[in-house]
């Protein structure tokens, strides 16, 4: 046995001192192998704790944005219901002052008077009443005009423009009737068939047309097609190619 460990001894000896190395070198990886997975866990649930959080915070902006959004689109819709309304009663009214003209009494209305209705008082819709009807109708063009400058920011720039032309035509109209009826060598009569002859003999087809164009814009920009057979994009290219074919 002594001879054994005499002859084998050091191999021995220097097999265990080369393995130490290998043993320390397992011990340290299992150590370094555990404190990275122990790390790589602890980070993967801080970033899953940190994704939850982003993602909560999306949802949350992303809510807000749609609710946001629906509110915007609720109020663009109502504004675009009243801005076709007022198109349409603007020339409701233009059409109300032009029909006194085809009034078989016009002629013998003496217009310095106050008509006597059965209540001793003259209606509203009274033809000598066509004056009070002019300055209301200026009135609501005004009010028209405000309306859609303080709300352009809804309406696409050429949408907008559309608007100016319609009222720039509904001005100079109102211009004409002011101009018959400052007219100090006009008597009442005069003023009276001057400016009945003026709203019947105004063209109409140029702001009908625009209004017309202008629904079609606004059915638009609310997702609906004015064609029934064509999308909103097949509309708009619609649009295009006859735009191109007339230039």
């Amino acid at each position: 046995m002594n001879d054994f460990l005499i002859t084998h001894g050091w191999k021995i000896l220097t097999v265990c001192i080369s393995a130490i190395p290998t043993i320390i070198l397992f011990t340290i990886k299992g150590r370094i192998s555990h404190w990275f997975n122990r790390d790589l866990e602890s980070h993967r649930a801080e970033l899953d704790r940190k994704s939850r959080q982003i993602q909560s915070s999306l949802d949350t902006q992303l809510e807000t944005m749609r609710i946001e959004f629906g509110l915007i689109q609720s109020e663009r819709l109502q504004i675009l219901k009243e801005a076709c309304g007022r198109l349409t009663e603007i020339l409701n009214q233009i059409n109300t002052i032009a029909s006194y003209y085809k009034y078989d009494c016009k002629e013998n209305v003496d217009y310095d008077k106050k008509c006597l209705s059965d209540g001793n008082e003259c209606r509203n819709d009274c033809i000598i009443n066509y004056w009070d009807k002019i300055i209301s109708f200026d009135k609501y063009t005004r009010q028209t005009n405000d309306f859609l400058e303080n709300n352009q920011m809804f309406f696409p720039m050429e949408v907008t423009i559309k608007h100016m032309e319609i009222i720039a035509l509904v001005y100079n109209l109102r211009k004409e009737a002011y101009d018959i009826n400052h007219n100090l060598n006009n008597t009442s009569k005069e003023k009276a068939l001057g400016s009945f002859r003026l709203f019947y003999q105004f063209d109409k087809s140029e702001i009908t047309e625009l209004r017309n164009d202008l629904i079609n814009e606004y059915r638009l920009l609310i997702g609906v097609s004015p064609l029934k057979s064509y999308s909103v994009n097949d509309y708009r290219l619609l649009q295009t190619y006859e735009k191109n074919k007339k230039n």
